[in-house]
């Protein structure tokens, strides 16, 4: 594998673009399953963006980078900047004409990258392309189901989502198994969103340049662990402020898609007033009831504000699966 990372001068086919925060129980799993991906008939590279990690992970990222060094490339961050600066960083230092984003705490499955490449090459005018996953938690190791069980709803079964489907809250795709066409993604991440940028991201990228297409099978392996970004509390507690800015931003970039946006506002404005109810405060889920009523979901407000406390058990992960399915039924 060395020898191939040395000899290998042209343009890569492939950029993996590895994005980091203090992963260092992670990362080197992470980068050996990126290194795997690397075959004599396909030219990759793998672009390590760390967002200034105060734990190893950035020690490790150079010593994979002296065993592999025509293959790896550290971009190695000296203070955190947040996940979207991070984003940006890996894409400016790739140089891949097709791009596989993979979280540090990520794992890439044998032959996820030459899969995705050949698959791709059978739709010239798909943006992208994405898989499903199994879902674990670390640090025991226990399988918690496939993405499609656990999270994605529609775009599990789906051949394939376009705009208005990514604007409907009942279709949700994995960060770590999408790959994209560089020339039809947005310039950069949104460094004003903390954690939502990839949706916009994506997003962007398929009103440019086209669909992503589904594939069939597992290609990954996407890890629950404590420092998750949905489990930490600053993030819980400005999510339902970004999301609603996401679909501002989306709205005035893009006003002929105005009713879908607003769907999806009344999607994240309700899940927020259930989320309200399982945390035990419902003065704030009365709130955001209301709030529902006023764009004009008022069967939705009394529905939630009747059922909320039943609801509301639907966010423990032992009803994913039927929370799933309702989602995707209801929006």
């Amino acid at each position: 594998m060395e020898s191939l990372a040395l000899s290998s001068m042209k343009r890569p086919i492939v950029s993996i673009v590895v994005v980091t925060y203090n992963h260092e129980n992670f990362i080197d799993e992470c980068l050996a399953s990126c290194v795997k991906q690397a075959t004599e008939s396909l030219e990759i590279e793998i672009v390590v963006a760390d967002d200034g990690s105060s734990d190893e992970t950035q020690a490790k990222v150079r010593h994979w980078a002296s065993l592999y060094p025509g293959l790896i490339r550290p971009v190695l961050a000296p203070r955190n900047a947040g996940i979207a600066a991070n984003f940006n960083q890996g894409i400016a230092r790739s140089r891949g004409e097709l791009i596989a984003w993979i979280g540090g705490d990520d794992i890439m499955l044998e032959g996820k990258i030459s899969r995705q490449v050949a698959f791709l090459g059978k739709f010239p005018k798909a943006a992208g392309c994405y898989h499903d996953a199994e879902v674990f938690s670390w640090p025991s190791g226990t399988a918690l189901g496939l993405f499609s069980q656990l999270y994605a709803g529609k775009a599990a079964k789906a051949k394939a989502v376009d705009t208005q489907r990514m604007l409907d809250s009942r279709y949700q795709m994995l960060p770590s198994t999408v790959m994209v066409r560089r020339s039809a993604m947005p310039i950069e991440f949104d460094t004003r969103l903390r954690f939502h940028n990839d949706y916009l991201f994506d997003l962007e990228t398929i009103i440019a340049g086209g669909p992503f297409m589904r594939m069939e099978g597992v290609l990954a392996r996407y890890r629950k662990h404590e420092k998750s970004i949905g489990l930490d509390p600053k993030t819980r507690a400005t999510m339902l402020e970004e999301n609603l800015i996401v679909c501002a931003i989306v709205e005035a970039r893009y006003p002929r898609f105005a009713g879908l946006i607003r769907k999806r506002a009344v999607y994240y404005i309700s899940l927020d007033a259930v989320r309200s109810f399982s945390s035990g405060d419902a003065g704030r889920a009365r709130e955001l009831c209301k709030a529902l009523a006023s764009r004009g979901a008022r069967l939705r407000a009394l529905f939630i504000a009747v059922f909320g406390g039943q609801l509301a058990r639907l966010t423990d992960a032992r009803h994913r699966r039927l929370a799933i399915k309702l989602r995707s039924l209801f929006g």
